[in-house]
């Protein structure tokens, strides 16, 4: 019986021919529009020719950003810019970050490895809802390339590492064929192992393993998709190299664990918001700390305090930073009695989901204080997302945001229980860092 994870034959750049650093790119969406000219104009050999190309007004069915990026990987094959591995391999992959907003911190570093996963058979949990546009865009482009251009972020158990540390001994004398960095400064290694007793090894250690998807969840519910598409047609699935694959990066959680960074929210109340009558309500389930500032000396010192206090506070009690536009203070919301307020939340939702702060925040204070429903969440009216702090800060002092709350991280523990018993987050729950590099390698699937 094929195994649940298995190595590939990987397409990579030939980098006799290209400078890596200037190739590799961002995953497909984490770019912008302004970063997608950058990136277009850094190298006619940029990955996101392929991965996330531009789409123009006079595109249609037969040339469109799906057929450009197929017809461009057929050339780049054929100048042999890209080349296909000669035997199957597993791909170490190691990170060395430092963690966004703490500058001058000891560098740390994320190891893993790029494999295939078998979609049929593996046990995988999933913590996120999927979108019908970006389903439908990468189905497309999987369609026309026959191709898995960037990895699902998995996360998997694994208490004594034996898996990685084969493949991390299999390295010892390897040089990494790629080095490069990101445009966030963080250091990205790959290595190629393809010796078939090692492989068959982690083969096996893993084939019984339960996965856990941080980040692409969009992509690994398209690789099923189209798995299923094919197998409906008539087109053979199974075996390796074939559809019923997925290309993964594998990380143990309980080893070097990612950091999971928190995604602030943004409201726009609507008509008739009353901000004294917010504040009272708030005031009969959560405890209010105020920081107010009298002057533009006050306000740095004041906005340290306050911060500290909801990261330190944060740690075992639910707390939720909140500012205001045009008040001179800063308040910290603890939450009194989770008992009171469970009638507020989803009844059919486990006790770990309900007990989520964001989960707190949605359903008590953003749906039924503020009456906006999580459908209107959903599709992004009244509210609004930063990751960096200051930026939610400056967005309500600047913006036509009216109210910031502030979180801190989900911690990977609480990601991993809801996904187990199939509970699905609110979005913009959980932002994974570092962010793995697109480019580096790619699956062709087999037909």
């Amino acid at each position: 019986m094929t195994a649940n994870v298995i190595p590939f034959r990987g397409v990579v750049y030939n980098q006799d021919k290209v400078d890596i650093t200037k190739v590799v790119a961002p995953p497909y969406d984490k770019i912008s529009p302004e970063l997608q000219e950058k990136l277009y104009q850094r190298d006619p050999h940029n990955y996101v020719y392929l991965h996330f190309g531009k789409i123009f007004p006079q595109d249609t069915e037969a040339s469109s950003r799906y057929t450009r990026s197929a017809e461009t990987r057929r050339e780049w094959i054929d100048e042999k810019i890209l080349v296909k591995h000669g035997s199957p391999s597993f791909y170490p992959y190691e990170i060395e970050f430092i963690e966004p907003g703490k500058p001058g911190s000891a560098p740390r570093k994320l190891k893993g490895f790029i494999a295939l996963l078998r979609t049929s058979s593996a046990k995988v949990y999933e913590h996120e809802h999927t979108l019908l546009g970006p389903r439908k865009d990468r189905l497309s482009l999987m369609h026309a390339t026959s191709s898995q251009f960037g990895p699902v972020y998995m996360l998997y158990s694994d208490p004594d590492d034996k898996a990685f540390r084969i493949l991390e001994n299999a390295t010892t004398n390897l040089t990494p064929f790629i080095t490069t960095p990101d445009q966030f400064g963080d250091i990205h290694k790959m290595w190629c192992v393809d010796d078939s007793e090692v492989t068959k090894s982690v083969e096996k250690l893993l084939d019984q393993t339960e996965f856990y998807i941080a980040d692409g969840h969009h992509r690994f519910n398209t690789a099923k998709t189209y798995a299923q598409e094919l197998s409906a047609s008539g087109v053979k699935i199974e075996g390796r190299e074939r559809a019923e694959y997925c290309l993964c990066f594998f990380t143990n959680a309980g080893k070097d664990k990612p950091t999971i960074l928190p995604t602030h929210r943004l409201v726009k109340p609507k008509a008739g918001f009353d901000r004294a009558k917010f504040l009272a309500t708030l005031a009969e389930e959560f405890e209010i700390h105020e920081y107010p500032w009298h002057n533009e000396i006050d306000q740095p010192r004041m906005r340290q305090e306050f911060l500290e206090d909801l990261r330190l506070d944060g740690t075992a009690k639910k707390v939720i930073g909140l500012a205001m536009k045009g008040e001179r203070a800063y308040r910290l919301l603890t939450l009194k009695d989770f008992k009171r307020v469970k009638k507020f939340l989803p009844a059919r939702e486990s006790l770990a989901y309900q007990q989520l702060t964001i989960v707190v925040l949605h359903s008590l204070i953003l749906e039924h204080y503020l009456g906006i429903t999580s459908d209107e969440i959903g599709r992004g009216e009244h509210i609004g997302y930063q990751r960096h702090i200051e930026d939610a800060l400056a967005s309500v002092e600047n913006d036509d945001f009216e109210i910031a709350f502030l979180l801190n991280p989900t911690k990977i523990e609480e990601m991993l229980e809801v996904a187990k018993v199939g509970g699905k987050m609110p979005q913009k729950s959980t932002d994974f860092y570092p962010k793995l590099m697109s480019g580096l390698v790619h699956f062709e699937v087999q037909k």
